[in-house]
């Protein structure tokens, strides 16, 4: 066990610096038109990664070839390993460090070969730089930086406390309680919600960069809202069975196209140039931090006071991330990181 658990904490340090790193990565080497699209990509490719977990798990239930499940993981992490080394360095971070030249010849790459339109974008960088101080990670504390984090960490915390891994961690114990006893039976239901998982994120790679952000944090918290209601009272009815399947399922898709890509896309897309690998890296430790407290008290608050009254707290969460995402959440569709960074941060 010891070893097991030494291999998951490195595991997990891995898994965060990738989480930090790689939406924040595409959002700065993406056009501003297709930046929600892009890394939404992200959430999609982690969906495929659950529903692989889900399907894998079903395959080997009955063999306890637990290795097998284990040692599985290392197929995908190479092909991320082997895929990262011919990508790019991010340009922004190449005029940061006086690389402009190199800068342009990516930017120019990723517009499609508008020569004019890459060094237009690197200036407007540059200019960028040029008004910002040298930023120190006290003024994470300061206005204006700390309203961005306000909204970056804010998402996050609302992502987890909406109670989406309490149900992605412990779908086959939601499914028992609703009577699916059967542990073929409940794997299967489980199976289902990684598929919507994914099928959702499609909505969300289709209109993020259409629609815009706020309209599907809207939609999305709302829809979550009613779907845990209807769950909590189909759990206090003292029914279930199949019935709480598709309440399940209409709550991951609303999650899947909304609360899923959209934080971490906000998060790369509200901080300064010159603090925001390190402000998304805290960021993202404090959406673990949440996903670790989400996912312990769930089964203790499962047996303190039961699901319907669990599913309710979650559902309140929801109203309360409405009321955040009118208030605190900018509309960033279509703008550069530049653009956002002179309106949002930078004074005047």
């Amino acid at each position: 066990p010891e070893y097991l658990l030494a291999a998951r904490f490195v595991l997990g340090l891995a898994i965060g610096a990738a989480c930090a790193s790689a939406p924040l990565y595409i959002a700065e080497i993406s056009p501003a038109a297709r930046r929600g699209t892009l890394v939404t990509l992200f959430q999609l490719a982690i969906t495929i990664g659950i529903l692989a977990g889900y399907f894998l798990d079903k395959l080997l239930s009955g063999s306890g070839s637990w290795r097998l499940m284990l040692g599985s993981g290392i197929f995908p992490a190479a092909v991320l390993f082997a895929g990262m080394i011919p990508l790019p360095n991010s340009p922004r971070w190449l005029i940061s460090k006086g690389r402009t030249n190199e800068a342009v010849k990516i930017l120019a790459a990723v517009s499609g070969g508008d020569l004019r339109k890459a060094e237009s974008d690197a200036e407007d960088v540059k200019n960028i730089l040029s008004i910002e101080r040298k930023t120190r990670l006290s003024e994470l504390l300061r206005a204006p930086v700390v309203y961005a984090v306000i909204t970056a960490t804010g998402l996050f915390i609302l992502q987890q406390f909406s109670g989406i891994n309490s149900v992605m961690y412990y779908a086959p114990v939601i499914f028992g309680e609703a009577g699916l006893t059967s542990s073929d039976t409940a794997l299967l239901a489980t199976v289902s919600v990684g598929v919507v998982n994914v099928l959702a994120t499609f909505i969300a790679v289709w209109l993020l960069d259409r629609a815009g952000r706020k309209p599907l944090l809207y939609a999305g918290f709302g829809g979550m809202l009613l779907s845990l209601a209807a769950m909590g009272f189909i759990f206090a009815s003292g029914g279930g069975g199949w019935t709480a399947v598709p309440a399940v399922w209409f709550y991951v898709a609303c999650f899947a196209f909304s609360l899923g890509p959209i934080p971490w896309l906000i998060m790369t897309e509200v901080f300064p140039l010159s603090i925001r690998g390190r402000a998304v890296g805290i960021v993202t430790t404090a959406g673990w931090g949440a996903n670790i407290i989400i996912s312990l008290s769930f089964l203790p608050l499962l047996h303190a006071v039961g699901l319907s009254l669990t599913f309710w707290a979650y559902s309140a969460v929801c109203l309360i991330g409405i009321f955040f995402v009118l208030r605190a959440v900018p509309e960033t569709r279509g703008k550069t990181l530049e653009e956002i960074e002179r309106s949002l941060l930078v004074k005047k």
